[in-house]
């Protein structure tokens, strides 16, 4: 399945954001968005509605649980995956509970992040092309 939407990633480090955009528009990523923080993050998703958040869970600003919280208010069918370096068993619970959809280590080797996120596309939107094809972008909210 090639996923033709807008993904948004949201994370305070530039790098780990390209990296995370050089990954998402291998699943077929039409438009990628940039958050430096949570709040950025929320006020992106509000104006874009992008099909796809990956959210960092350590974020200045507004960490992730909160974002996650506040992206559920605003849409309890928003497909979320938790993004962070470092693992936290009571931090994963959370963020499923709250309705993450998913969560993956950024120290992931990149195969087996794309077939993750491959993976909760399948499960989230089936066989439904979650938005039409349309031609590439990246913006960044910093």
């Amino acid at each position: 399945m090639s996923f033709h939407g807008k993904i948004l990633l949201a994370d305070d480090e530039p790098h780990i954001r390209k990296f995370l955009s050089l990954l998402v528009l291998r699943i077929g990523a039409t438009s990628v968005l940039e958050a430096a923080n949570g709040q950025q993050a929320v006020e992106i998703y509000e104006r874009e509605r992008p099909e796809l958040v990956l959210l960092d869970v350590n974020m200045p600003v507004m960490d992730g649980i909160e974002t996650l919280r506040r992206l559920m208010e605003i849409d309890p069918d928003c497909v979320v995956v938790m993004m962070t370096s470092l693992i936290n068993r009571q931090t994963v619970d959370q963020a499923l509970e709250l309705g993450a959809s998913g969560y993956v280590r950024k120290d992931t080797p990149p195969e087996e992040i794309v077939s993750a996120l491959k993976d909760v596309v399948a499960e989230c939107f089936g066989d439904e092309d979650p938005a039409p094809a349309e031609g590439g972008s990246q913006e960044t909210a910093e």
